[in-house]
């Protein structure tokens, strides 16, 4: 389509709010997943009606956000915060910024109450070649946040609709 900016998908600037301080502001996510949500659909038969199924939308889930970046001298760091949330855990935010070819901001995901749930290491042996040895950390959130109301998706729901 003419005129519409689209993204690469290979620019992109992943933050997490509570890692600018142990980073030093410099992340260097090279990749994300999980920036997915989907309703639950309960399928519901209704008596009289052969034609189709109704279905009831339930709640809306997220699936969990995965960051990962090559180890590096920060690696340390990195794992001694995520081991510090097993004797308090501060859930915090989070964004994923879309770049489009010229570095301009095309769009933004923000997540609410993030907390860090896994952590993984590189996979490391002589048949690997080489591959960079990466690392992730898997955070567990509350939705998408609404940048404009600091309401996230996860808000409480309407209630369930029927399709």
């Amino acid at each position: 389509m003419a005129g519409t900016n689209v993204a690469s998908g290979n620019s992109f600037v992943a933050t997490v709010d509570a890692l600018k301080s142990v980073l030093g502001g410099d992340e260097r996510w090279i990749t994300v997943s999980g920036i997915s949500a989907a309703f639950k659909v309960d399928p519901k038969e209704e008596g009289g009606i052969s034609t189709h199924t109704r279905f009831m939308l339930g709640p809306l889930s997220y699936t969990d956000l995965v960051l990962t970046r090559a180890v590096d001298e920060k690696s340390t760091k990195l794992i001694n915060w995520f081991a510090s949330h097993a004797n308090k855990v501060v859930p915090g935010t989070a964004s994923v910024r879309i770049l489009r070819p010229d570095g301009k901001l095309l769009h933004t995901f923000s997540f609410s109450n993030v907390v860090p749930t896994n952590y993984k290491g590189p996979d490391l042996g002589v048949d690997k070649g080489t591959a960079i040895a990466t690392e992730s950390i898997t955070f567990k959130h509350h939705g998408f946040a609404d940048n404009l109301t600091g309401m996230s998706g996860g808000a409480p729901a309407a209630p369930a609709s029927t399709i």
